[in-house]
């Protein structure tokens, strides 16, 4: 693991964490979001060979977006307002 950042605005709790993977060379960044009783998560997968991966603030926005979304679901319950 690279790095694991708490996101805010995000769900009502959410984390974008990035992690670099040898073979193959790949850099994955993973936002996990929860929103009332629904965990989510984002993924982008970026092989070395074609160079950086996403912002940081691209893939929280991702994750704010769909977590926005879900809170609009009945199953999701209690989301705090973002």
């Amino acid at each position: 693991m690279v790095s694991a950042a708490k996101l805010k605005g995000v769900g009502n709790e959410g984390w974008l964490l990035t992690i670099d993977v040898s073979q193959p060379a790949t850099t994955y960044q993973v936002v996990v979001a929860r929103s009332g009783l629904i965990t989510n998560t984002v993924v982008l997968a970026t092989p070395a060979k074609n160079g950086h991966p996403g912002s940081d603030a691209a893939m929280a926005e991702l994750g704010r977006t769909l977590s926005q979304s879900l809170c609009q679901a009945s199953a999701a319950e209690t989301c705090l307002p973002v």
